[in-house]
């Protein structure tokens, strides 16, 4: 049975990756939200991953940049810019999860007015 749920995650993970690659990234919100969801919804420890994009917004690298412990991830900036640079990146989207609420965005990262 975990088994199968794992070949059913990368399945997924696959999916949404040649959904993604080379087309708009920030087209939907919803699109980028749900290929994250799918590529570290089963991570069962922190990852702080980054999307590097063109100047169309395609994306150019989907990279996991740290693996922390269940809830802390260390970023390094300098490390992430230097990725940017070496790819020629325009943009970047920065996203870590939360191994315990998997499906969810967490209240500590919604805006409220």
């Amino acid at each position: 049975m975990a088994l199968d749920l794992k070949i059913v995650a990368a399945a997924a993970q696959r999916a949404a990756r040649s959904e993604i690659k080379g087309r708009e990234v920030l087209s939907s919100w919803t699109q980028v939200l749900g290929y994250c969801r799918s590529v570290m919804a089963f991570e069962e420890r922190e990852q702080f991953r980054i999307l590097f994009l063109d100047k169309k917004n395609a994306l150019i690298a989907d990279e996991v940049q740290q693996v922390g412990t269940v809830d802390h991830t260390p970023v390094y900036p300098r490390e992430v810019v230097k990725r940017a640079l070496e790819l020629s990146a325009t943009a970047i989207i920065l996203a870590h999860n939360h191994p315990q609420v998997p499906v969810s965005i967490p209240q500590d990262h919604v805006l409220s007015h």
